[in-house]
């Protein structure tokens, strides 16, 4: 269907004045990097979304509403399956149980590669994206 990627993006901007909505209501607590950055609750690309909040059962709960009001008026699903939930360092075990529990969503340490590269890195080098480098040259 021709009109499949103009009616994804629709739904990708509607998921996203949802979010926008909640995080100005005070119910959706966005993270933020440090003092006077800006508040991140969501990063998206293509097909694909990262949602980032604050690590408590209440967030969870904030966040399964959003995604349900969305899925209710788009007709599109959350796959439990292919949805993970990644920890800060500083969340105890009984917070990450209780929150993986209520989602339905599965908990990893790692969220692998997205378009080749690592989402996660411990200490960024050069070498950390040499290869794409060299892809570049090599044309």
């Amino acid at each position: 269907d021709p009109i499949f990627p103009y009616h994804f993006v629709l739904c990708l901007e509607y998921l996203i004045h949802l979010i926008n909505l909640a995080v100005d209501n005070k119910t959706w607590k966005p993270i933020q990097l440090n003092k006077g950055a800006p508040l991140i609750p969501h990063l998206a690309f293509a097909d694909d979304i990262l949602l980032f909040a604050e690590a408590s059962v209440d967030q969870i709960d904030v966040i399964k509403i959003v995604l349900n009001l969305f899925c209710e008026s788009s007709g599109d699903k959350v796959s439990d399956q292919k949805s993970y939930i990644l920890f800060s360092n500083n969340v105890n075990w009984q917070t990450k149980h209780d929150i993986v529990t209520r989602s339905g969503f599965h908990c990893t340490n790692d969220l692998g590669k997205y378009l080749g590269v690592m989402i996660l890195h411990k200490n960024v080098s050069q070498q950390t994206f040499s290869f794409i480098l060299d892809k570049v040259n090599s044309i």
